[in-house]
């Protein structure tokens, strides 16, 4: 069992993703870190790491759950699967507009995920 918990300052919420899910993230992640290390031949973006992608995507993943279960009526297109495609603006297109999620990670080893409209 992976958590991530979703804060603002008006409430917390804690998601909890299954094995199949956590697996898909780190694959993901993986992904990531060997697509932008081919485009700047090895890790010159030294920060393009697995783990901290990981946690990224987490957060990516657990917004979008979030939002599908909440508000359903929501256009939702997960534009994070995508990350190579330089034409999409923003980790989700939701009703049209563009928005980040972000999952950072704070002390005590707890990741917290904010989506910025």
């Amino acid at each position: 069992m992976h958590t991530a918990y979703l804060e603002n300052n008006q409430m917390s919420v804690q998601i909890i993703l299954d094995k199949e899910k956590f697996d898909w993230c780190v694959d993901h992640a993986t992904a990531i870190v060997e697509y932008y290390d081919k485009r700047r031949g090895g890790n010159a973006y030294n920060h393009n790491r697995v783990e901290s992608n990981i946690v990224g995507v987490k957060g990516e993943v657990a917004v979008v759950r979030w939002l599908k279960e909440h508000a359903p009526d929501l256009e939702i297109e997960e534009n994070f699967i995508q990350f190579d495609n330089y034409s999409l603006r923003g980790d989700l297109l939701v009703n049209g507009h563009h928005q980040l999620g972000k999952l950072l990670k704070k002390s005590l080893g707890k990741s917290f995920a904010c989506l910025f409209f």
